[in-house]
């Protein structure tokens, strides 16, 4: 048995005195500076500051989006509304809204005689409310009267006809248009994933298999290099100032730190080399990096051609892209990835996405797991859309109170095999000739006539294996609202997967007994 024992030093004052610790007296300054000789401290190489920055660069503007459904101008609408808008997929009360935007348009024509036929041709025919009858169904008039609208010349055709009716509709046909925006044909349902494009001249940008969500930078892959077109060109002389950060060594001798940070109580691993990177810029090397303001549109795509850095002593320094540099100098950060995987592109996206968009609770909540117990993979629906557009916990429309009485007698009955919710519905193999299980199907249980009855689950609809995971994977629907670029609103309702929350034990057995009651 080896026992170790350390000392340790505290240091305590003689005196309540606090003079002659705050003087910091040095009594031997000779030695102290013949040691910052020694160390190096003297050496005045590269010694000066910036002062002054001279940016070059080129900006792009992304303008086009495109999907599965095709090209199309992307204006002022953010990007995720365009991508994740689920077709003919509304809430209910912006059924209403659009339904009554519609009413009003007729009454400002003076057509409120026409009102009850439009309501009556397009009835709210779920739900029982107090504007059941009042005000039409706002997503069937808009599914059935924007294409004769946007005709040439325009055409309104569901009532009986009146001149007044065409400007009517236009009027209504602006609100809608400024409201809920174009639906998105970016959703692949077998994957469970979007998949869409912005454009700057000369170069597409890629957003494959986006979970949903506000797409980031990092979410595009460039296509080439760099962007060949168009461009505005963007020359700026600003100056230079420090990076500054909570907790970073202080650069004064009598500044107090901030200790709500402390980078000394870190812990890493040693092979957590991120961590230890990062602890080593911010204790060693942060007050070597400046910073100069960048002011840029949203929805551009920025190349930077080179910086031209005037220091203290009055020398200028050009400076290229880092990406080009080769070695322990290359520096990548904040680029996009070529679509090849082979390479970084010279240019930084700032995407045209929504400024903290507000969402609703989701209204459909699917969860897809795999039960190890019963050798099967299961497709839970726990949220779902109610009549009234209002999440509904299917759990709790299915509950069964537990059953308290006891068998009368002590036979035993043969059970086949137990019965799972009726919102559980498995996920059944699809092997191939080889045997592999490349995908699963939605299947109902054998002798249930219950059905999916969200937006995510169809009968017989195929999920891919690797869409499985072993943690399970969640998939959530609910609506947005936001702001576009020009100070407008726009709704959408939006699809989006997460990470589950592992395997699940549906209860499933077979060939049990049980006794009889």
């Amino acid at each position: 048995m080896t026992l170790g024992f350390y000392a340790r030093f505290e240091p305590h004052t003689r005196t309540d005195e606090l003079a002659q610790g705050l003087a910091a007296r040095v009594y031997d300054p000779a030695w102290l500076l013949a040691r910052q000789w020694q160390v190096g401290e003297f050496d005045g190489d590269n010694g000066g500051s910036p002062i002054r920055v001279r940016h070059v660069g080129r900006t792009y503007r992304c303008d086009t989006y495109s999907d599965h459904g095709g090209d199309g101008e992307l204006g002022t609408t953010p990007v995720e509304a365009r991508a994740e808008a689920v077709p003919d997929q509304w809430a209910r009360h912006t059924r209403i809204e659009i339904g009554r935007a519609l009413v009003r348009a007729l009454r400002a024509v003076g057509l409120a005689d026409q009102v009850a036929e439009v309501i009556a041709a397009f009835p709210l025919a779920d739900g029982d409310d107090l504007v059941a009858g009042r005000v039409p169904d706002g997503g069937k008039a808009y599914a059935t009267l924007s294409g004769p609208l946007r005709k040439d010349p325009p055409e309104f055709p569901t009532v009986t006809p009146d001149k007044g009716l065409v400007e009517a509709g236009a009027r209504w046909l602006k609100f809608c248009d400024g409201l809920i925006g174009p639906p998105g044909q970016a959703w692949d349902a077998r994957r469970m994933e979007y998949d869409f494009s912005l454009h700057a001249p000369g170069l597409p940008l890629s957003a494959q298999a986006h979970s949903g969500g506000t797409p980031e930078w990092w979410a595009f892959d460039a296509a080439a290099l760099r962007a060949e077109g168009d461009a505005m060109p963007y020359d700026k002389t600003t100056i230079a100032t420090r990076v500054t950060f909570h907790g970073m060594p202080v650069p004064r001798w009598w500044q107090e730190e901030d200790a709500v940070v402390d980078f000394g109580a870190v812990e890493a691993h040693p092979a957590d080399l991120a961590r230890m990177a990062m602890l080593q810029f911010a204790l060693l090397y942060g007050n070597d990096h400046f910073v100069i303001p960048v002011s840029l549109p949203v929805g551009s795509l920025f190349e930077t051609t080179h910086l031209l850095v005037t220091d203290t002593f009055g020398a200028t320094t050009l400076i290229a892209p880092s990406t080009r540099a080769g070695g322990a100098e290359r520096w990548t950060m904040f680029t996009l990835s070529l679509a090849t995987g082979d390479g970084v592109a010279e240019v930084f996206l700032v995407p045209p996405t929504a400024l903290q968009p507000l969402s609703s609770d989701p209204v459909e909540d699917v969860l897809l797991a795999r039960d190890e117990m019963a050798n099967l993979a299961w497709a839970v629906e726990s949220v779902i859309e109610g009549p009234d557009g209002r999440p509904v916990r299917r759990a709790e429309q299915h509950h069964t109170p537990p059953t308290t009485q006891s068998p009368k007698d002590g036979h035993l009955a043969y059970r086949l095999g137990s019965t799972v919710p009726p919102h559980w519905f498995p996920l059944t193999p699809q092997r191939t000739s080889t045997g592999d299980v490349p995908e699963y199907a939605v299947e109902a249980m054998a002798d249930s006539a219950e059905v999916p009855r969200g937006d995510f689950l169809k009968l017989g609809a195929l999920v891919d294996d690797d869409r499985l995971p072993r943690e399970g994977r969640r998939l959530l629907r609910d609506h947005l609202l936001a702001r576009t670029t020009d100070g407008g609103t726009v709704v959408w309702t939006r699809r989006r997967t997460r990470i589950g929350r592992g395997e699940t034990a549906s209860g499933l057995t077979f060939d049990t007994t049980e006794h009889s009651s």
